[in-house]
């Protein structure tokens, strides 16, 4: 169909599209932008913590780096599982290593933002990658708090008091599992914010369940990191209690959102937690390195996500297995 003047009807909704494109470039510019920059504020502010202190050995520090590269992996299955659409694991995977350095960007949305931005570069809508981001942020911090709460308890030293809490976290992540449960709570949320009546559905069932166990071997192999680093500078620190503090001290990093990436309050938790086994100076000196490491694993697995070639449309490999990272 053509207009009065000659001109194509189908004009103005391509220049609009073309515009919102040109948009989100701009944003994701940004967004990397104000991420490089707290890095590296990050990445000063921690070094700072470890001067003049021993560090683990250098087959521990490679050792964490695979696991945390591994961990990150496991962590961007899970989002991936989350999203339905033509989108190969491989795009939506890349989703979050791109996003992850906006995490050191204070207030707690910008590595949600890009995300989901990066997420519409994919065909993703809005209305279905923000409940989806919703979920995977919400499993990302209860499977930490479950795993860290469930491996504390098994050290004498360290858990007995922590029994009660990883029972009420047992029944809170299998109700965050349960699709009706959720929708349950967003109907109630709609009640009270009619914005979020516009978002579509939310995840299937198999969805929610994948993303939760693949968001729980995220927090173990993030623990297991830890536990080698603070081995390597007290070998009579129980492992199950150092990979527990670890889980449990990014799980509560996580809700501290307008801190940039936890920091301080993971370092203060695991002092807090891991006192009774271990010292303070030897806590925050693995934790410096491990949050380093990840920062290095973070970096080697978006360019080697960008590296991998895209999956072709006749592969027969199971959708989560398809691309290299």
């Amino acid at each position: 169909m053509t207009s009065p003047d000659g001109e194509s009807s189908t004009a103005s909704p391509t220049r609009d599209q073309g515009a919102g494109h040109a948009r989100l470039r701009v944003l994701l510019r940004v967004f990397y932008l104000l991420s490089a920059v707290f890095v590296l504020v990050a990445i000063g502010s921690t070094l700072d913590r470890a001067d003049g202190r021993v560090l683990p050995s250098l087959h521990a520090i490679a050792f964490a780096f695979v696991t945390l590269g591994i961990a990150l992996r496991s962590s961007a299955s899970a989002w991936a599982a989350l999203l339905p659409g033509e989108a190969t694991p491989l795009e939506l995977r890349r989703c979050v290593y791109a996003s992850q350095l906006g995490k050191y960007v204070p207030g707690g949305v910008v590595q949600a933002v890009g995300q989901v931005a990066i997420a519409g570069r994919y065909a993703i809508p809005l209305r279905t990658a923000f409940p989806a981001y919703v979920v995977y942020a919400g499993h990302a911090a209860l499977g930490s708090l479950v795993a860290g709460v469930v491996l504390v308890t098994q050290a004498s030293a360290v858990g007995g008091r922590w029994a009660l809490l990883a029972g009420l976290l047992g029944v809170v992540s299998l109700m965050s599992i349960s699709r009706r449960v959720l929708e349950w709570a967003l109907r109630l949320a709609q009640r009270v914010v009619s914005r979020l009546r516009r978002i579509g559905p939310l995840p299937a069932q198999r969805a929610l369940t994948r993303g939760f166990a693949l968001q729980v071997v995220f927090a173990l192999l993030q623990g297991v990191s830890f536990a080698v680093l603070l081995r390597s500078l007290d070998h009579d620190v129980p492992f199950a209690a150092a990979m527990g503090a670890n889980a449990l001290a990014f799980g509560l990093g996580l809700l501290a959102l307008p801190v940039p990436s936890g920091l301080l309050v993971r370092e203060g938790l695991l002092i807090a937690i891991l006192h009774p086994v271990a010292g303070a100076a030897t806590v925050v000196t693995a934790a410096v390195v491990q949050r380093l490491t990840a920062i290095g694993a973070e970096v080697v697995m978006l360019a080697a996500n960008r590296a991998a070639p895209k999956p072709s449309a006749h592969t027969t490999a199971p959708a989560d297995l398809r691309g290299a990272p």
